[in-house]
């Protein structure tokens, strides 16, 4: 196994992860919201990832940047909103941060002939 192909798996991992943070935790009673927009927007950006996601295993290169930029605009727009800012759970953001640089590596970077 390369570790582009490693790369590729943790980028789609990263995807279906936030997907699932996205699409199930505005549910729960720890994150519970009655803000109606909230809980639309936690739908349409969980639809996005799960997007990329499906896109990624046809084309992993643009699915991987996309869902990557995708990422870091949710992390910025919650924090210049103070929704979250960026001293709450600064460690996961770093580490998920970190495996998408990884995976954009993957497949971004050339392969030595």
């Amino acid at each position: 196994m390369s570790w582009r192909s490693v790369g590729v798996g943790v980028g789609r991992g990263l995807l279906i992860l936030l997907t699932v943070i996205h699409l199930v935790l505005p549910w729960t009673p720890a994150n519970n919201s009655d803000d109606t927009v909230i809980l639309v927007a936690a739908l349409v950006i969980g639809g996005g990832f799960l997007a990329t996601g499906v896109w990624s295993r046809r084309n992993p290169r643009p699915a991987l940047t996309v869902g990557a930029m995708l990422f870091l605009a949710v992390e910025t727009v919650a924090a210049a909103t103070g929704a979250s800012p960026w001293e709450e759970g600064w460690p996961i953001k770093l580490i998920l941060s970190l495996l998408f640089a990884y995976a954009l590596a993957a497949v971004w970077l050339p392969t030595r002939t």
